[in-house]
């Protein structure tokens, strides 16, 4: 953390029990990281901005998985 800001390699458990390790830049996620939601989802792959853009892979607590390019969250 800078001047109260995320930049840089870290890891962050949010207020929801979410949890995220990886990148930020100006305190959103960005670059390479692994978020693991309370619910038992997975995302790992590239941020942009807050959002999974780029390469990723998708795993549900089901078990379905999605690999492949997200754009601005969505797949």
């Amino acid at each position: 953390m800078k001047d109260g800001v995320w930049s840089g390699e870290a890891s962050y458990t949010y207020k929801t029990g979410d949890y995220y390790v990886g990148n930020f830049k100006l305190g959103k996620k960005h670059g390479y990281g692994k978020m693991v939601f309370v619910n038992g989802d997975i995302y790992e792959g590239n941020w942009q901005g807050g959002l999974k853009h780029g390469r990723g892979k998708y795993v549900w607590k089901s078990g379905a998985v999605f690999e492949g390019n997200f754009w601005l969250d969505k797949r």
